[in-house]
């Protein structure tokens, strides 16, 4: 039988203590392969099969603070993007996400994993969790910085806190090393293997990396896979060894993408890895300035010709809708939604209204208009999600932002959420914290006498009390104010291709205002703890006002936009109302 394997990592920064052991020692002598995971080989063949092990954590017990969202999500999307392909089948993908990535599950996948596939196989391998790097290089001593690379598990934290760090004593046994991870990949006998790591400090996932600063960086790819010369191996990571990852897993978003068809530059048909690598890098590597530091993904390629992961199959166009924006509660409005494939597969559609209800539609011809309609019960600001899907599976999401009113009416809006400074080519939205102790403040000019509520965008961890005032002087006091605790962001929307932030409204007494005059919106929360944050919009989409900012409480203010070396020109997104 033939397989192919993939493994994707993605990892962020962490501290951690790891177990000291000789990685080949302690597996030959310490695991019993029988015990741990019973799987029957298949019999052997000539036929090609590709196998896949996707790791991705998020969670990790004891320690919620170090909660990673978007790796299990982009890990299902890649799961789903893999099954699309006629290369891939249900049963020879294993997917470990959440708190299923423990230790010895990881260990059992790899095991599993090792029983499947043979020399005619194609494997991939993906990980997308925490990591980092460790003082020191545990036996074997490979590393030529002195430090081994390390990703935590589930069970990599104790629930026994750290006096000197308030954070949960490690679980040396609950974190897995580079060397380790090698281990088990060097048993695997299939004739191509890609491996994927998403991840801070990915690059040193390869024994006998090493790294070069400056201008060598982009050698070291080729420094650390010297140990894997002749074995038909691809390796792909995010970044190198001493960089971080940064944003939410992008890296991994362009590579899922490239696997759809984008990255067939040769126009075969075909997406083979060095293809997805060389579509995703200039996406990541236009970061620069967004970020506190540029990534550079890395590749290794020593697989004879191209390893072919996918066949082309394009998701349809962006659905475009058109239809009312602003809009009354109890009313029916109607919507057309269109969209068009690339190959000219029917095409059905799947609405998310933002109040709890749905709707659906039958598939239709590619460039058909549709007409779908709704009405809302409840006043205020609603993302809704569509989603387009081809024949094939292939999905596509967008998206539109829609204001219902009831006895007030919607005055300033500002709900813009492409951000134009990423230049990603999908929309997005910017995020700035609140605390008790850093606060914002967006200025409009109201054109109604009476202000009774705002509704701002906001993402949450849904634990702390945020407050927003309004102010006729940012210095002065407030005309009134209004707390609550926001609920805590669905990130399972993250990964859509259009993504907006949740909104939250806060009630006021009537307050009477004056037209033409600048007031101010001011948020913060109540104590100092790190969770809400509020979007904001590059390219002035407000042109009535600005974002302000203070790091003393209120104290004393500055232009947001202003800073050095900034060169955004942002607005917050916010809907105020009135009459």
């Amino acid at each position: 039988m033939n397989k192919i394997m993939i493994i994707s990592m993605s990892i962020a920064l962490t501290t951690i203590i790891v177990p000291i052991h000789n990685v080949e020692f302690f597996y030959s002598n310490n695991i019993n392969e029988n015990i741990i995971f019973e799987c029957s080989k298949e019999i052997v063949n000539d036929e090609i099969e590709y196998w896949a092990l996707l790791i991705a954590g998020g969670i990790y017990a004891n320690n919620p603070a170090k909660r990673l969202d978007p790796p299990p999500i982009v890990c299902n999307m890649l799961h789903k993007t893999l099954l699309i392909s006629e290369r891939w089948d249900e049963n020879h993908i294993k997917s470990i996400t959440w708190k299923n990535a423990t230790h010895i599950e990881i260990i059992k996948g790899f095991q599993w994993l090792d029983q499947m596939e043979d020399e005619n196989d194609i494997c991939l391998i993906y990980f997308n969790t925490h990591g980092g790097s460790f003082p020191f290089d545990f036996p074997p001593l490979d590393e030529e910085d002195g430090k081994d690379e390390i990703i935590p598990t589930y069970n990599s934290w104790f629930p026994i806190r750290n006096p000197f760090t308030q954070l949960p004593f490690t679980n040396p046994f609950g974190f897995m090393t580079d060397d380790e991870i090698n281990y088990f990949i060097n048993r695997l006998e299939s004739h191509g293997i890609c491996m994927i790591f998403d991840s801070c400090h990915s690059g040193g996932f390869n024994d006998n990396w090493s790294f070069a600063y400056n201008e060598q960086r982009f050698d070291f790819a080729s420094e650390l896979g010297k140990d894997f010369e002749g074995k038909n191996r691809v390796i792909i990571t995010s970044c190198s060894e001493e960089e971080l990852t940064y944003g939410a897993n992008w890296f991994s978003y362009y590579l899922r993408k490239g696997m759809q068809g984008y990255a067939d530059s040769n126009s075969d048909g075909l997406c083979s890895a060095e293809e997805v690598f060389n579509y995703t890098k200039p996406f990541i590597l236009d970061m620069d300035g967004v970020y506190p530091d540029t990534m550079y993904p890395q590749i290794f390629d020593d697989y004879p010709g191209e390893l072919l992961l996918t066949e082309v199959e394009m998701p349809p166009l962006s659905p475009i809708v058109k239809g009312e924006n602003i809009v009354k509660t109890n009313i029916t409005y109607h919507y057309q939604i269109y969209s068009e494939d690339a190959e000219g597969d029917k095409i059905k559609y799947f609405i998310d209204w933002g109040d709890g209800s749905n709707d659906s539609t039958d598939f239709h011809d590619s460039g058909k208009t549709v007409n779908i309609s709704h009405n809302w019960s409840n006043s205020g600001t609603y993302t809704i999600k569509l989603e387009a899907t081809d024949e094939k599976g292939v999905t596509i999401d967008d998206g539109l932002i829609i204001t219902v009113t009831d006895t007030y009416l919607a005055d300033q809006r500002q709900v813009k959420v492409d951000h134009g400074v990423i230049r990603l080519n999908i929309p997005y939205f910017w995020l700035h914290y609140i605390d008790n102790t850093y606060w914002l403040a967006q200025s409009f000019i109201p054109s109604f006498n009476t202000l009774a509520k705002v509704e701002l965008g906001f993402q949450s961890s849904g634990i702390d009390e945020a407050i927003v005032s309004i102010r006729a002087e940012l210095n002065g006091s407030d005309l009134a104010f209004s707390s609550l605790i926001p609920p805590s962001h669905d990130w399972n929307g993250w990964f859509y291709e259009w993504h907006a932030p949740d909104w939250v409204m806060f009630d006021f007494p009537d307050i009477e205002l004056i037209l033409g005059k600048e007031y101010y919106i001011v948020a913060r929360q109540s104590t100092g703890i790190w969770g809400d944050f509020l979007s904001w919009t590059d390219d002035n989409p407000y042109i009535n006002g600005s974002i302000y900012f203070s790091e003393d409480a209120g104290e004393t203010w500055k232009i947001f936009n202003e800073r050095p070396n900034v060169e955004f020109n942002t607005d917050v997104n916010f809907v105020t109302y009135g009459v």
